[in-house]
Formats: structure tokens, sequence, C-alpha cells
């Protein structure tokens, strides 16, 4: 005869983790990143937005790379500073390859893995909005809050 417990505790689960999230503060990152020459170089550019504080967060990165890598830079340097877990939106131009990193592969799979890791271990609930077709979009929203 089967045991409905194993039933119950999830629904326990689930309640709880629900509850959770309803508590957790919701923070929004929007990110972008580019590889230049000379003095504007290689560089992420972002905005961490609580309720009605944002702030604009900048890096530059010396070696070789990609813009992608640019981003998944700055999307690392966001998350570093969270001091508690939230519910975290981050805003990207394109995809980085997270399903690609959780099955151990992928170009970017170092600092993806990196900031997969980084997020577990913050407790994040996170989610990814990909701005395809509104780049210009994004890159304005951070340049005019700057």
């Amino acid at each position: 005869m089967p045991s409905h417990f194993p039933r119950i505790e999830g629904m326990i689960i689930r309640k709880l983790f629900l509850e959770r999230n309803a508590i957790m503060k919701k923070v929004n990152v929007y990110v972008i990143g580019g590889v230049g020459h000379g003095e504007l170089g290689n560089y992420y550019k972002l905005l961490l937005e609580y309720k009605e504080v944002t702030k604009f967060i900048e890096g530059k990165i010396k070696e070789e790379t990609t813009p992608n890598r640019c981003i998944i830079t700055g999307i690392i340097k966001a998350v570093e500073i969270l001091k508690e877990p939230v519910n975290l939106t981050i805003h990207i131009t394109t995809p980085i390859g997270i399903k690609a990193a959780k099955k151990g592969k992928g170009v970017n799979y170092d600092l993806v893995n990196r900031l997969l890791i980084l997020l577990n271990k913050k407790g994040c609930n996170t989610n990814f909005e990909y701005w395809h077709s509104n780049a210009e979009q994004l890159r304005n929203l951070i340049k005019d809050k700057k």
C-alpha cells in the first residue's frame, strides 16, 4: 500500500518554498558589455535596482575577451554585491549559455559555471530576461540611469 506521506511532505516543502519566495526582496540587474579598442576597451556596465534605489557599476576587463564574457563578468560582479538571498531578474541582450553550462558544456562554461555556483551559494531565485530585439533600449536604460 503506497504511503501518502511523500505527497504531503512534498506539499509542505512547496508551501515553504513559496512562502520564502514571497518575502524575498525583488532585485533587477540590467547588464551590457562589449569589446572595444583604445580608451573604451573591454567593459561591462550594469544597474542593480531594488525598489527605488539604483546602483550603477562599470568595469574594464584587461584580457582579450568576447562581449558575452564581458556580460557574464558583469553579472558575477552584481551577484557578489548581494548581501542576502533575493528574487533576481537579470536583464541581458543575449543568452549566455546557461543550459549548456548545466550540462558541463559551452564556450563560456568556466564563467557561467562560476556564476551558477555563486547564485546557488547566495540562495538567489534567478530569472533571465533577454532583450533580443531591444538591445539599444537596454543600453539607453543603463546610460540614462548612470
